[in-house]
């Protein structure tokens, strides 16, 4: 029980240091590579086959995780809704990134973020699709008017319903650090 509220604790101090500490700087980042979006009209028609398509644990990972010590950040999300809006797929899910280390042959949990996110999805020239930007939520006194600023009312009620989801992500985790750290013996 100390573990779990330590982490907890943990957690919300990340929060409130990162919130503190890039106040622009991951609310809307840009990953541009490959070909750019293209002008005509998108076709979006399989969410669920896109969204496969693109690996967002890894982009958790790369923009939204925070690596402490020497260890290595792993990811997992939810889907809690989609939508097309002005010529972008807009998926979002609910984030946690855990970063763990193996010292003295037992894994040990360094930092963790879990939030919502809004990760914008755009089709290239060539067809493939792309994030190209994301918004997560500010910290602080005004969290709550920035959720419903980025989300749609359907998924706020998604992120209120939490039922279980931080410890399955949590789980889904923990079994990506320790194949990784298996394959590296």
């Amino acid at each position: 029980m100390k573990r779990y509220m330590s982490l907890f604790l943990s957690t919300v101090v990340i929060l409130f240091v990162l919130s503190a500490c890039s106040s622009n700087d991951k609310q809307q980042e840009s990953a541009p590579t490959g070909n750019p979006p293209t002008d005509q009209t998108a076709t979006f028609d399989n969410h669920e086959q896109i969204i496969a398509g693109l690996d967002l644990n890894q982009y958790i990972v790369d923009h939204i995780g925070i690596q402490s010590e020497e260890g290595i950040v792993f990811a997992a999300h939810e889907v809690l809704g989609t939508e097309v809006k002005e010529n972008k797929l807009r998926v979002y899910v609910w984030a946690k990134a855990i970063e763990y280390n193996k010292k003295g042959g037992e894994l040990q949990e360094g930092s963790a973020i879990q939030l919502p996110l809004a990760l914008f999805i755009e089709q290239l020239q060539d067809g493939s699709y792309q994030i190209t930007q994301h918004y997560l939520p500010q910290e602080g006194v005004n969290y709550m008017d920035e959720i419903k600023n980025i989300f749609p009312s359907t998924v706020i009620e998604e992120i209120k319903n939490s039922s279980g989801r931080s410890e399955r992500l949590t789980k889904e985790i923990l079994t990506q650090a320790k194949q990784h750290y298996s394959s590296k013996n």
